[in-house]
């Protein structure tokens, strides 16, 4: 895989089952596939409709036409003044080979192109190569959650003032 065969697009709905299952293998391999993660969200039914009815938006990654991973923002429920990087999960062989870092670059243009301050993000201590990746994208940990996502297993939390 080299990453400059990695295409980013948005979401399909031919692409909800796929990107589905990435996302609920993601959550089992870190024990978090149960209440309190993504995993019980509805939404995981239909990414397409969910964040085209909530204004938001979702990227997809591929290689040579395979879907590989996916990443969306969208406004943040319980406070929709902040925007959150959502549902940003790799198959485990895309890992470590840049298609997160074209991910989370693509989500970011878009919160600019918005003219969006803030970019929250809730995530797992456990999963490091994603905490070293936000945090070298200028997220920096804050104590508390903010918002009502109802993901109340997650432990870490990230805020990326965009404009500064």
């Amino acid at each position: 895989m080299s990453i400059s065969s990695i295409e980013i697009r948005q979401i399909q709905k031919s692409d909800d089952p796929k990107i589905k299952e990435i996302i609920l293998n993601s959550l089992e391999e870190y024990g978090a596939n149960r209440e309190g993660f993504a995993a019980k969200d509805p939404e995981l039914e239909s990414l397409t409709d969910f964040y085209h009815k909530i204004g938001g938006i979702y990227f997809i990654a591929t290689e040579k036409g395979e879907l590989i991973g996916g990443a969306g923002i969208a406004p943040l429920k319980g406070d929709a003044s902040v925007w959150e990087l959502q549902k940003m999960y790799l198959k485990r062989s895309a890992r470590g080979k840049g298609v997160g870092k074209k991910l989370i670059e693509s989500c970011i243009q878009n919160a600019m192109s918005r003219k969006l301050d803030f970019l929250y993000i809730e995530t797992l201590d456990s999963m490091k190569e994603a905490n070293a990746m936000y945090q070298k994208y200028g997220f920096k940990k804050i104590d508390s959650p903010i918002g009502n996502t109802g993901h109340f297993g997650c432990d870490r939390y990230y805020l990326l003032n965009i404009n500064g």
